[in-house]
């Protein structure tokens, strides 16, 4: 079989597996036995209260953390490997939020969704516009739909675990010699999240990230088969606020013609709730730190998002600008991402 047709059968493969896991933490969701049974014991920190999130997100984290964004992955930003080829990743328990009488519900699911330790099923669709590129002449643009699905403990496995699937398509801007840069699928993202409830006002979380060399081009994806840890803590004890950081490190196995890659990516959680299902994240865009070259991006970012209601379904917008200090050639210097959620309890 060769490269391109393995490629596109793991990525049909993949996204298969994602719809059908997707569909099963959504009937779980929604199952009042599943959430009895799920919400019983005294260490339950869901019992407690609220979720937050975003990235988070690997993006993830959701922001990538807070949207994971994301990105991780959830919850995310534009990263780069030593082959200066850019990828983006993906990117718990009483979090202080009071329940407002009048938004009630809509700050409950706001304080879960930007918690990427939370268990809480959602359809994210990212997309970051990006005006300025390092290196590179006109705008890019990246489109990602990620489900993000619960997996509650059982019998087999007795640990929560929160899984993220990241599909994602980039254009690129032309490079400052005149070569344009082809557009098309860029690799598939899978970030599984362990969750470890340690206090009231402290969980941490750890598991795999993985990512799979599912690009069309090799302007969009880094040709490598990646894998490593992740890592994340949030803490709540501060009303109303969420504070952590998610560390994920990614990086390539075996040998092939592209340029190996160990990337470290970094989310800081800072967000702020307030009232009627709003609330602000800072610092939330993905950073990434290249461990082969030494280099670094840096983002400066705010986010600002709010979780409400289309009739009966809860959704999730949020806008996040972001500045990027330094980066590779064809690296976001500037962007603006754009979170559209679809929330299922």
């Amino acid at each position: 079989m060769g490269g391109h047709s393995m490629r596109g059968w793991f990525l049909k493969t993949i996204l298969f597996h994602a719809v059908i896991a997707g569909l099963a933490g959504n009937a779980r969701a929604q199952s009042p036995s599943w959430f009895d049974e799920s919400s019983q014991g005294p260490t339950d920190y869901r019992a407690e209260g609220l979720q937050a999130g975003g990235e988070t997100d690997f993006r993830g984290l959701s922001v990538a953390m807070s949207q994971e964004s994301e990105h991780p992955l959830s919850t995310s930003a534009s990263v780069f490997g030593e082959g200066g080829v850019p990828t983006r990743n993906q990117t718990g328990n009483e979090t202080g939020v009071a329940a407002n009488p009048q938004g009630g519900d809509t700050d409950d699911l706001a304080a879960k969704f930007t918690d990427p330790t939370k268990l809480l099923t959602s359809y994210q669709f990212n997309t970051w516009y990006q005006p300025v590129f390092w290196n590179g002449r006109g705008s890019g643009t990246e489109f990602m739909v990620r489900p993000v699905v619960p997996i509650p403990k059982s019998s087999l496995i007795p640990i929560d675990q929160i899984l993220r699937v990241g599909f994602p398509i980039e254009t690129k801007p032309t490079s400052d010699d005149g070569q344009p840069s082809p557009s098309g699928f860029a690799d598939v993202q899978l970030f599984d999240l362990f969750i470890f409830p340690i206090s009231r006002d402290f969980t941490l979380a750890a598991g795999p990230i993985a990512i799979f060399p599912t690009a069309t081009s090799p302007a969009t994806g880094q040709g490598r088969w990646q894998l490593g840890p992740a890592f994340a803590g949030i803490y709540t004890g501060v009303p109303k606020w969420q504070i952590g950081l998610l560390l994920q490190n990614p990086y390539s196995l075996g040998s092939n013609s592209d340029a190996s890659v160990s990337q470290l990516f970094y989310n800081v959680i800072l967000t702020r709730h307030y009232p009627n299902g709003w609330y602000a994240s800072y610092f939330g865009a993905t950073g990434v730190a290249d461990l082969r070259s030494g280099q670094w991006m840096v983002p400066v970012s705010v986010c600002v998002g709010r979780v409400f209601n289309i009739g009966k379904q809860p959704v999730n917008f949020s806008v996040l600008p972001a500045y990027y200090a330094n980066g590779q050639s064809l690296t976001p210097k500037l962007e603006i991402e754009f979170n559209f959620a679809l929330i299922y309890r």
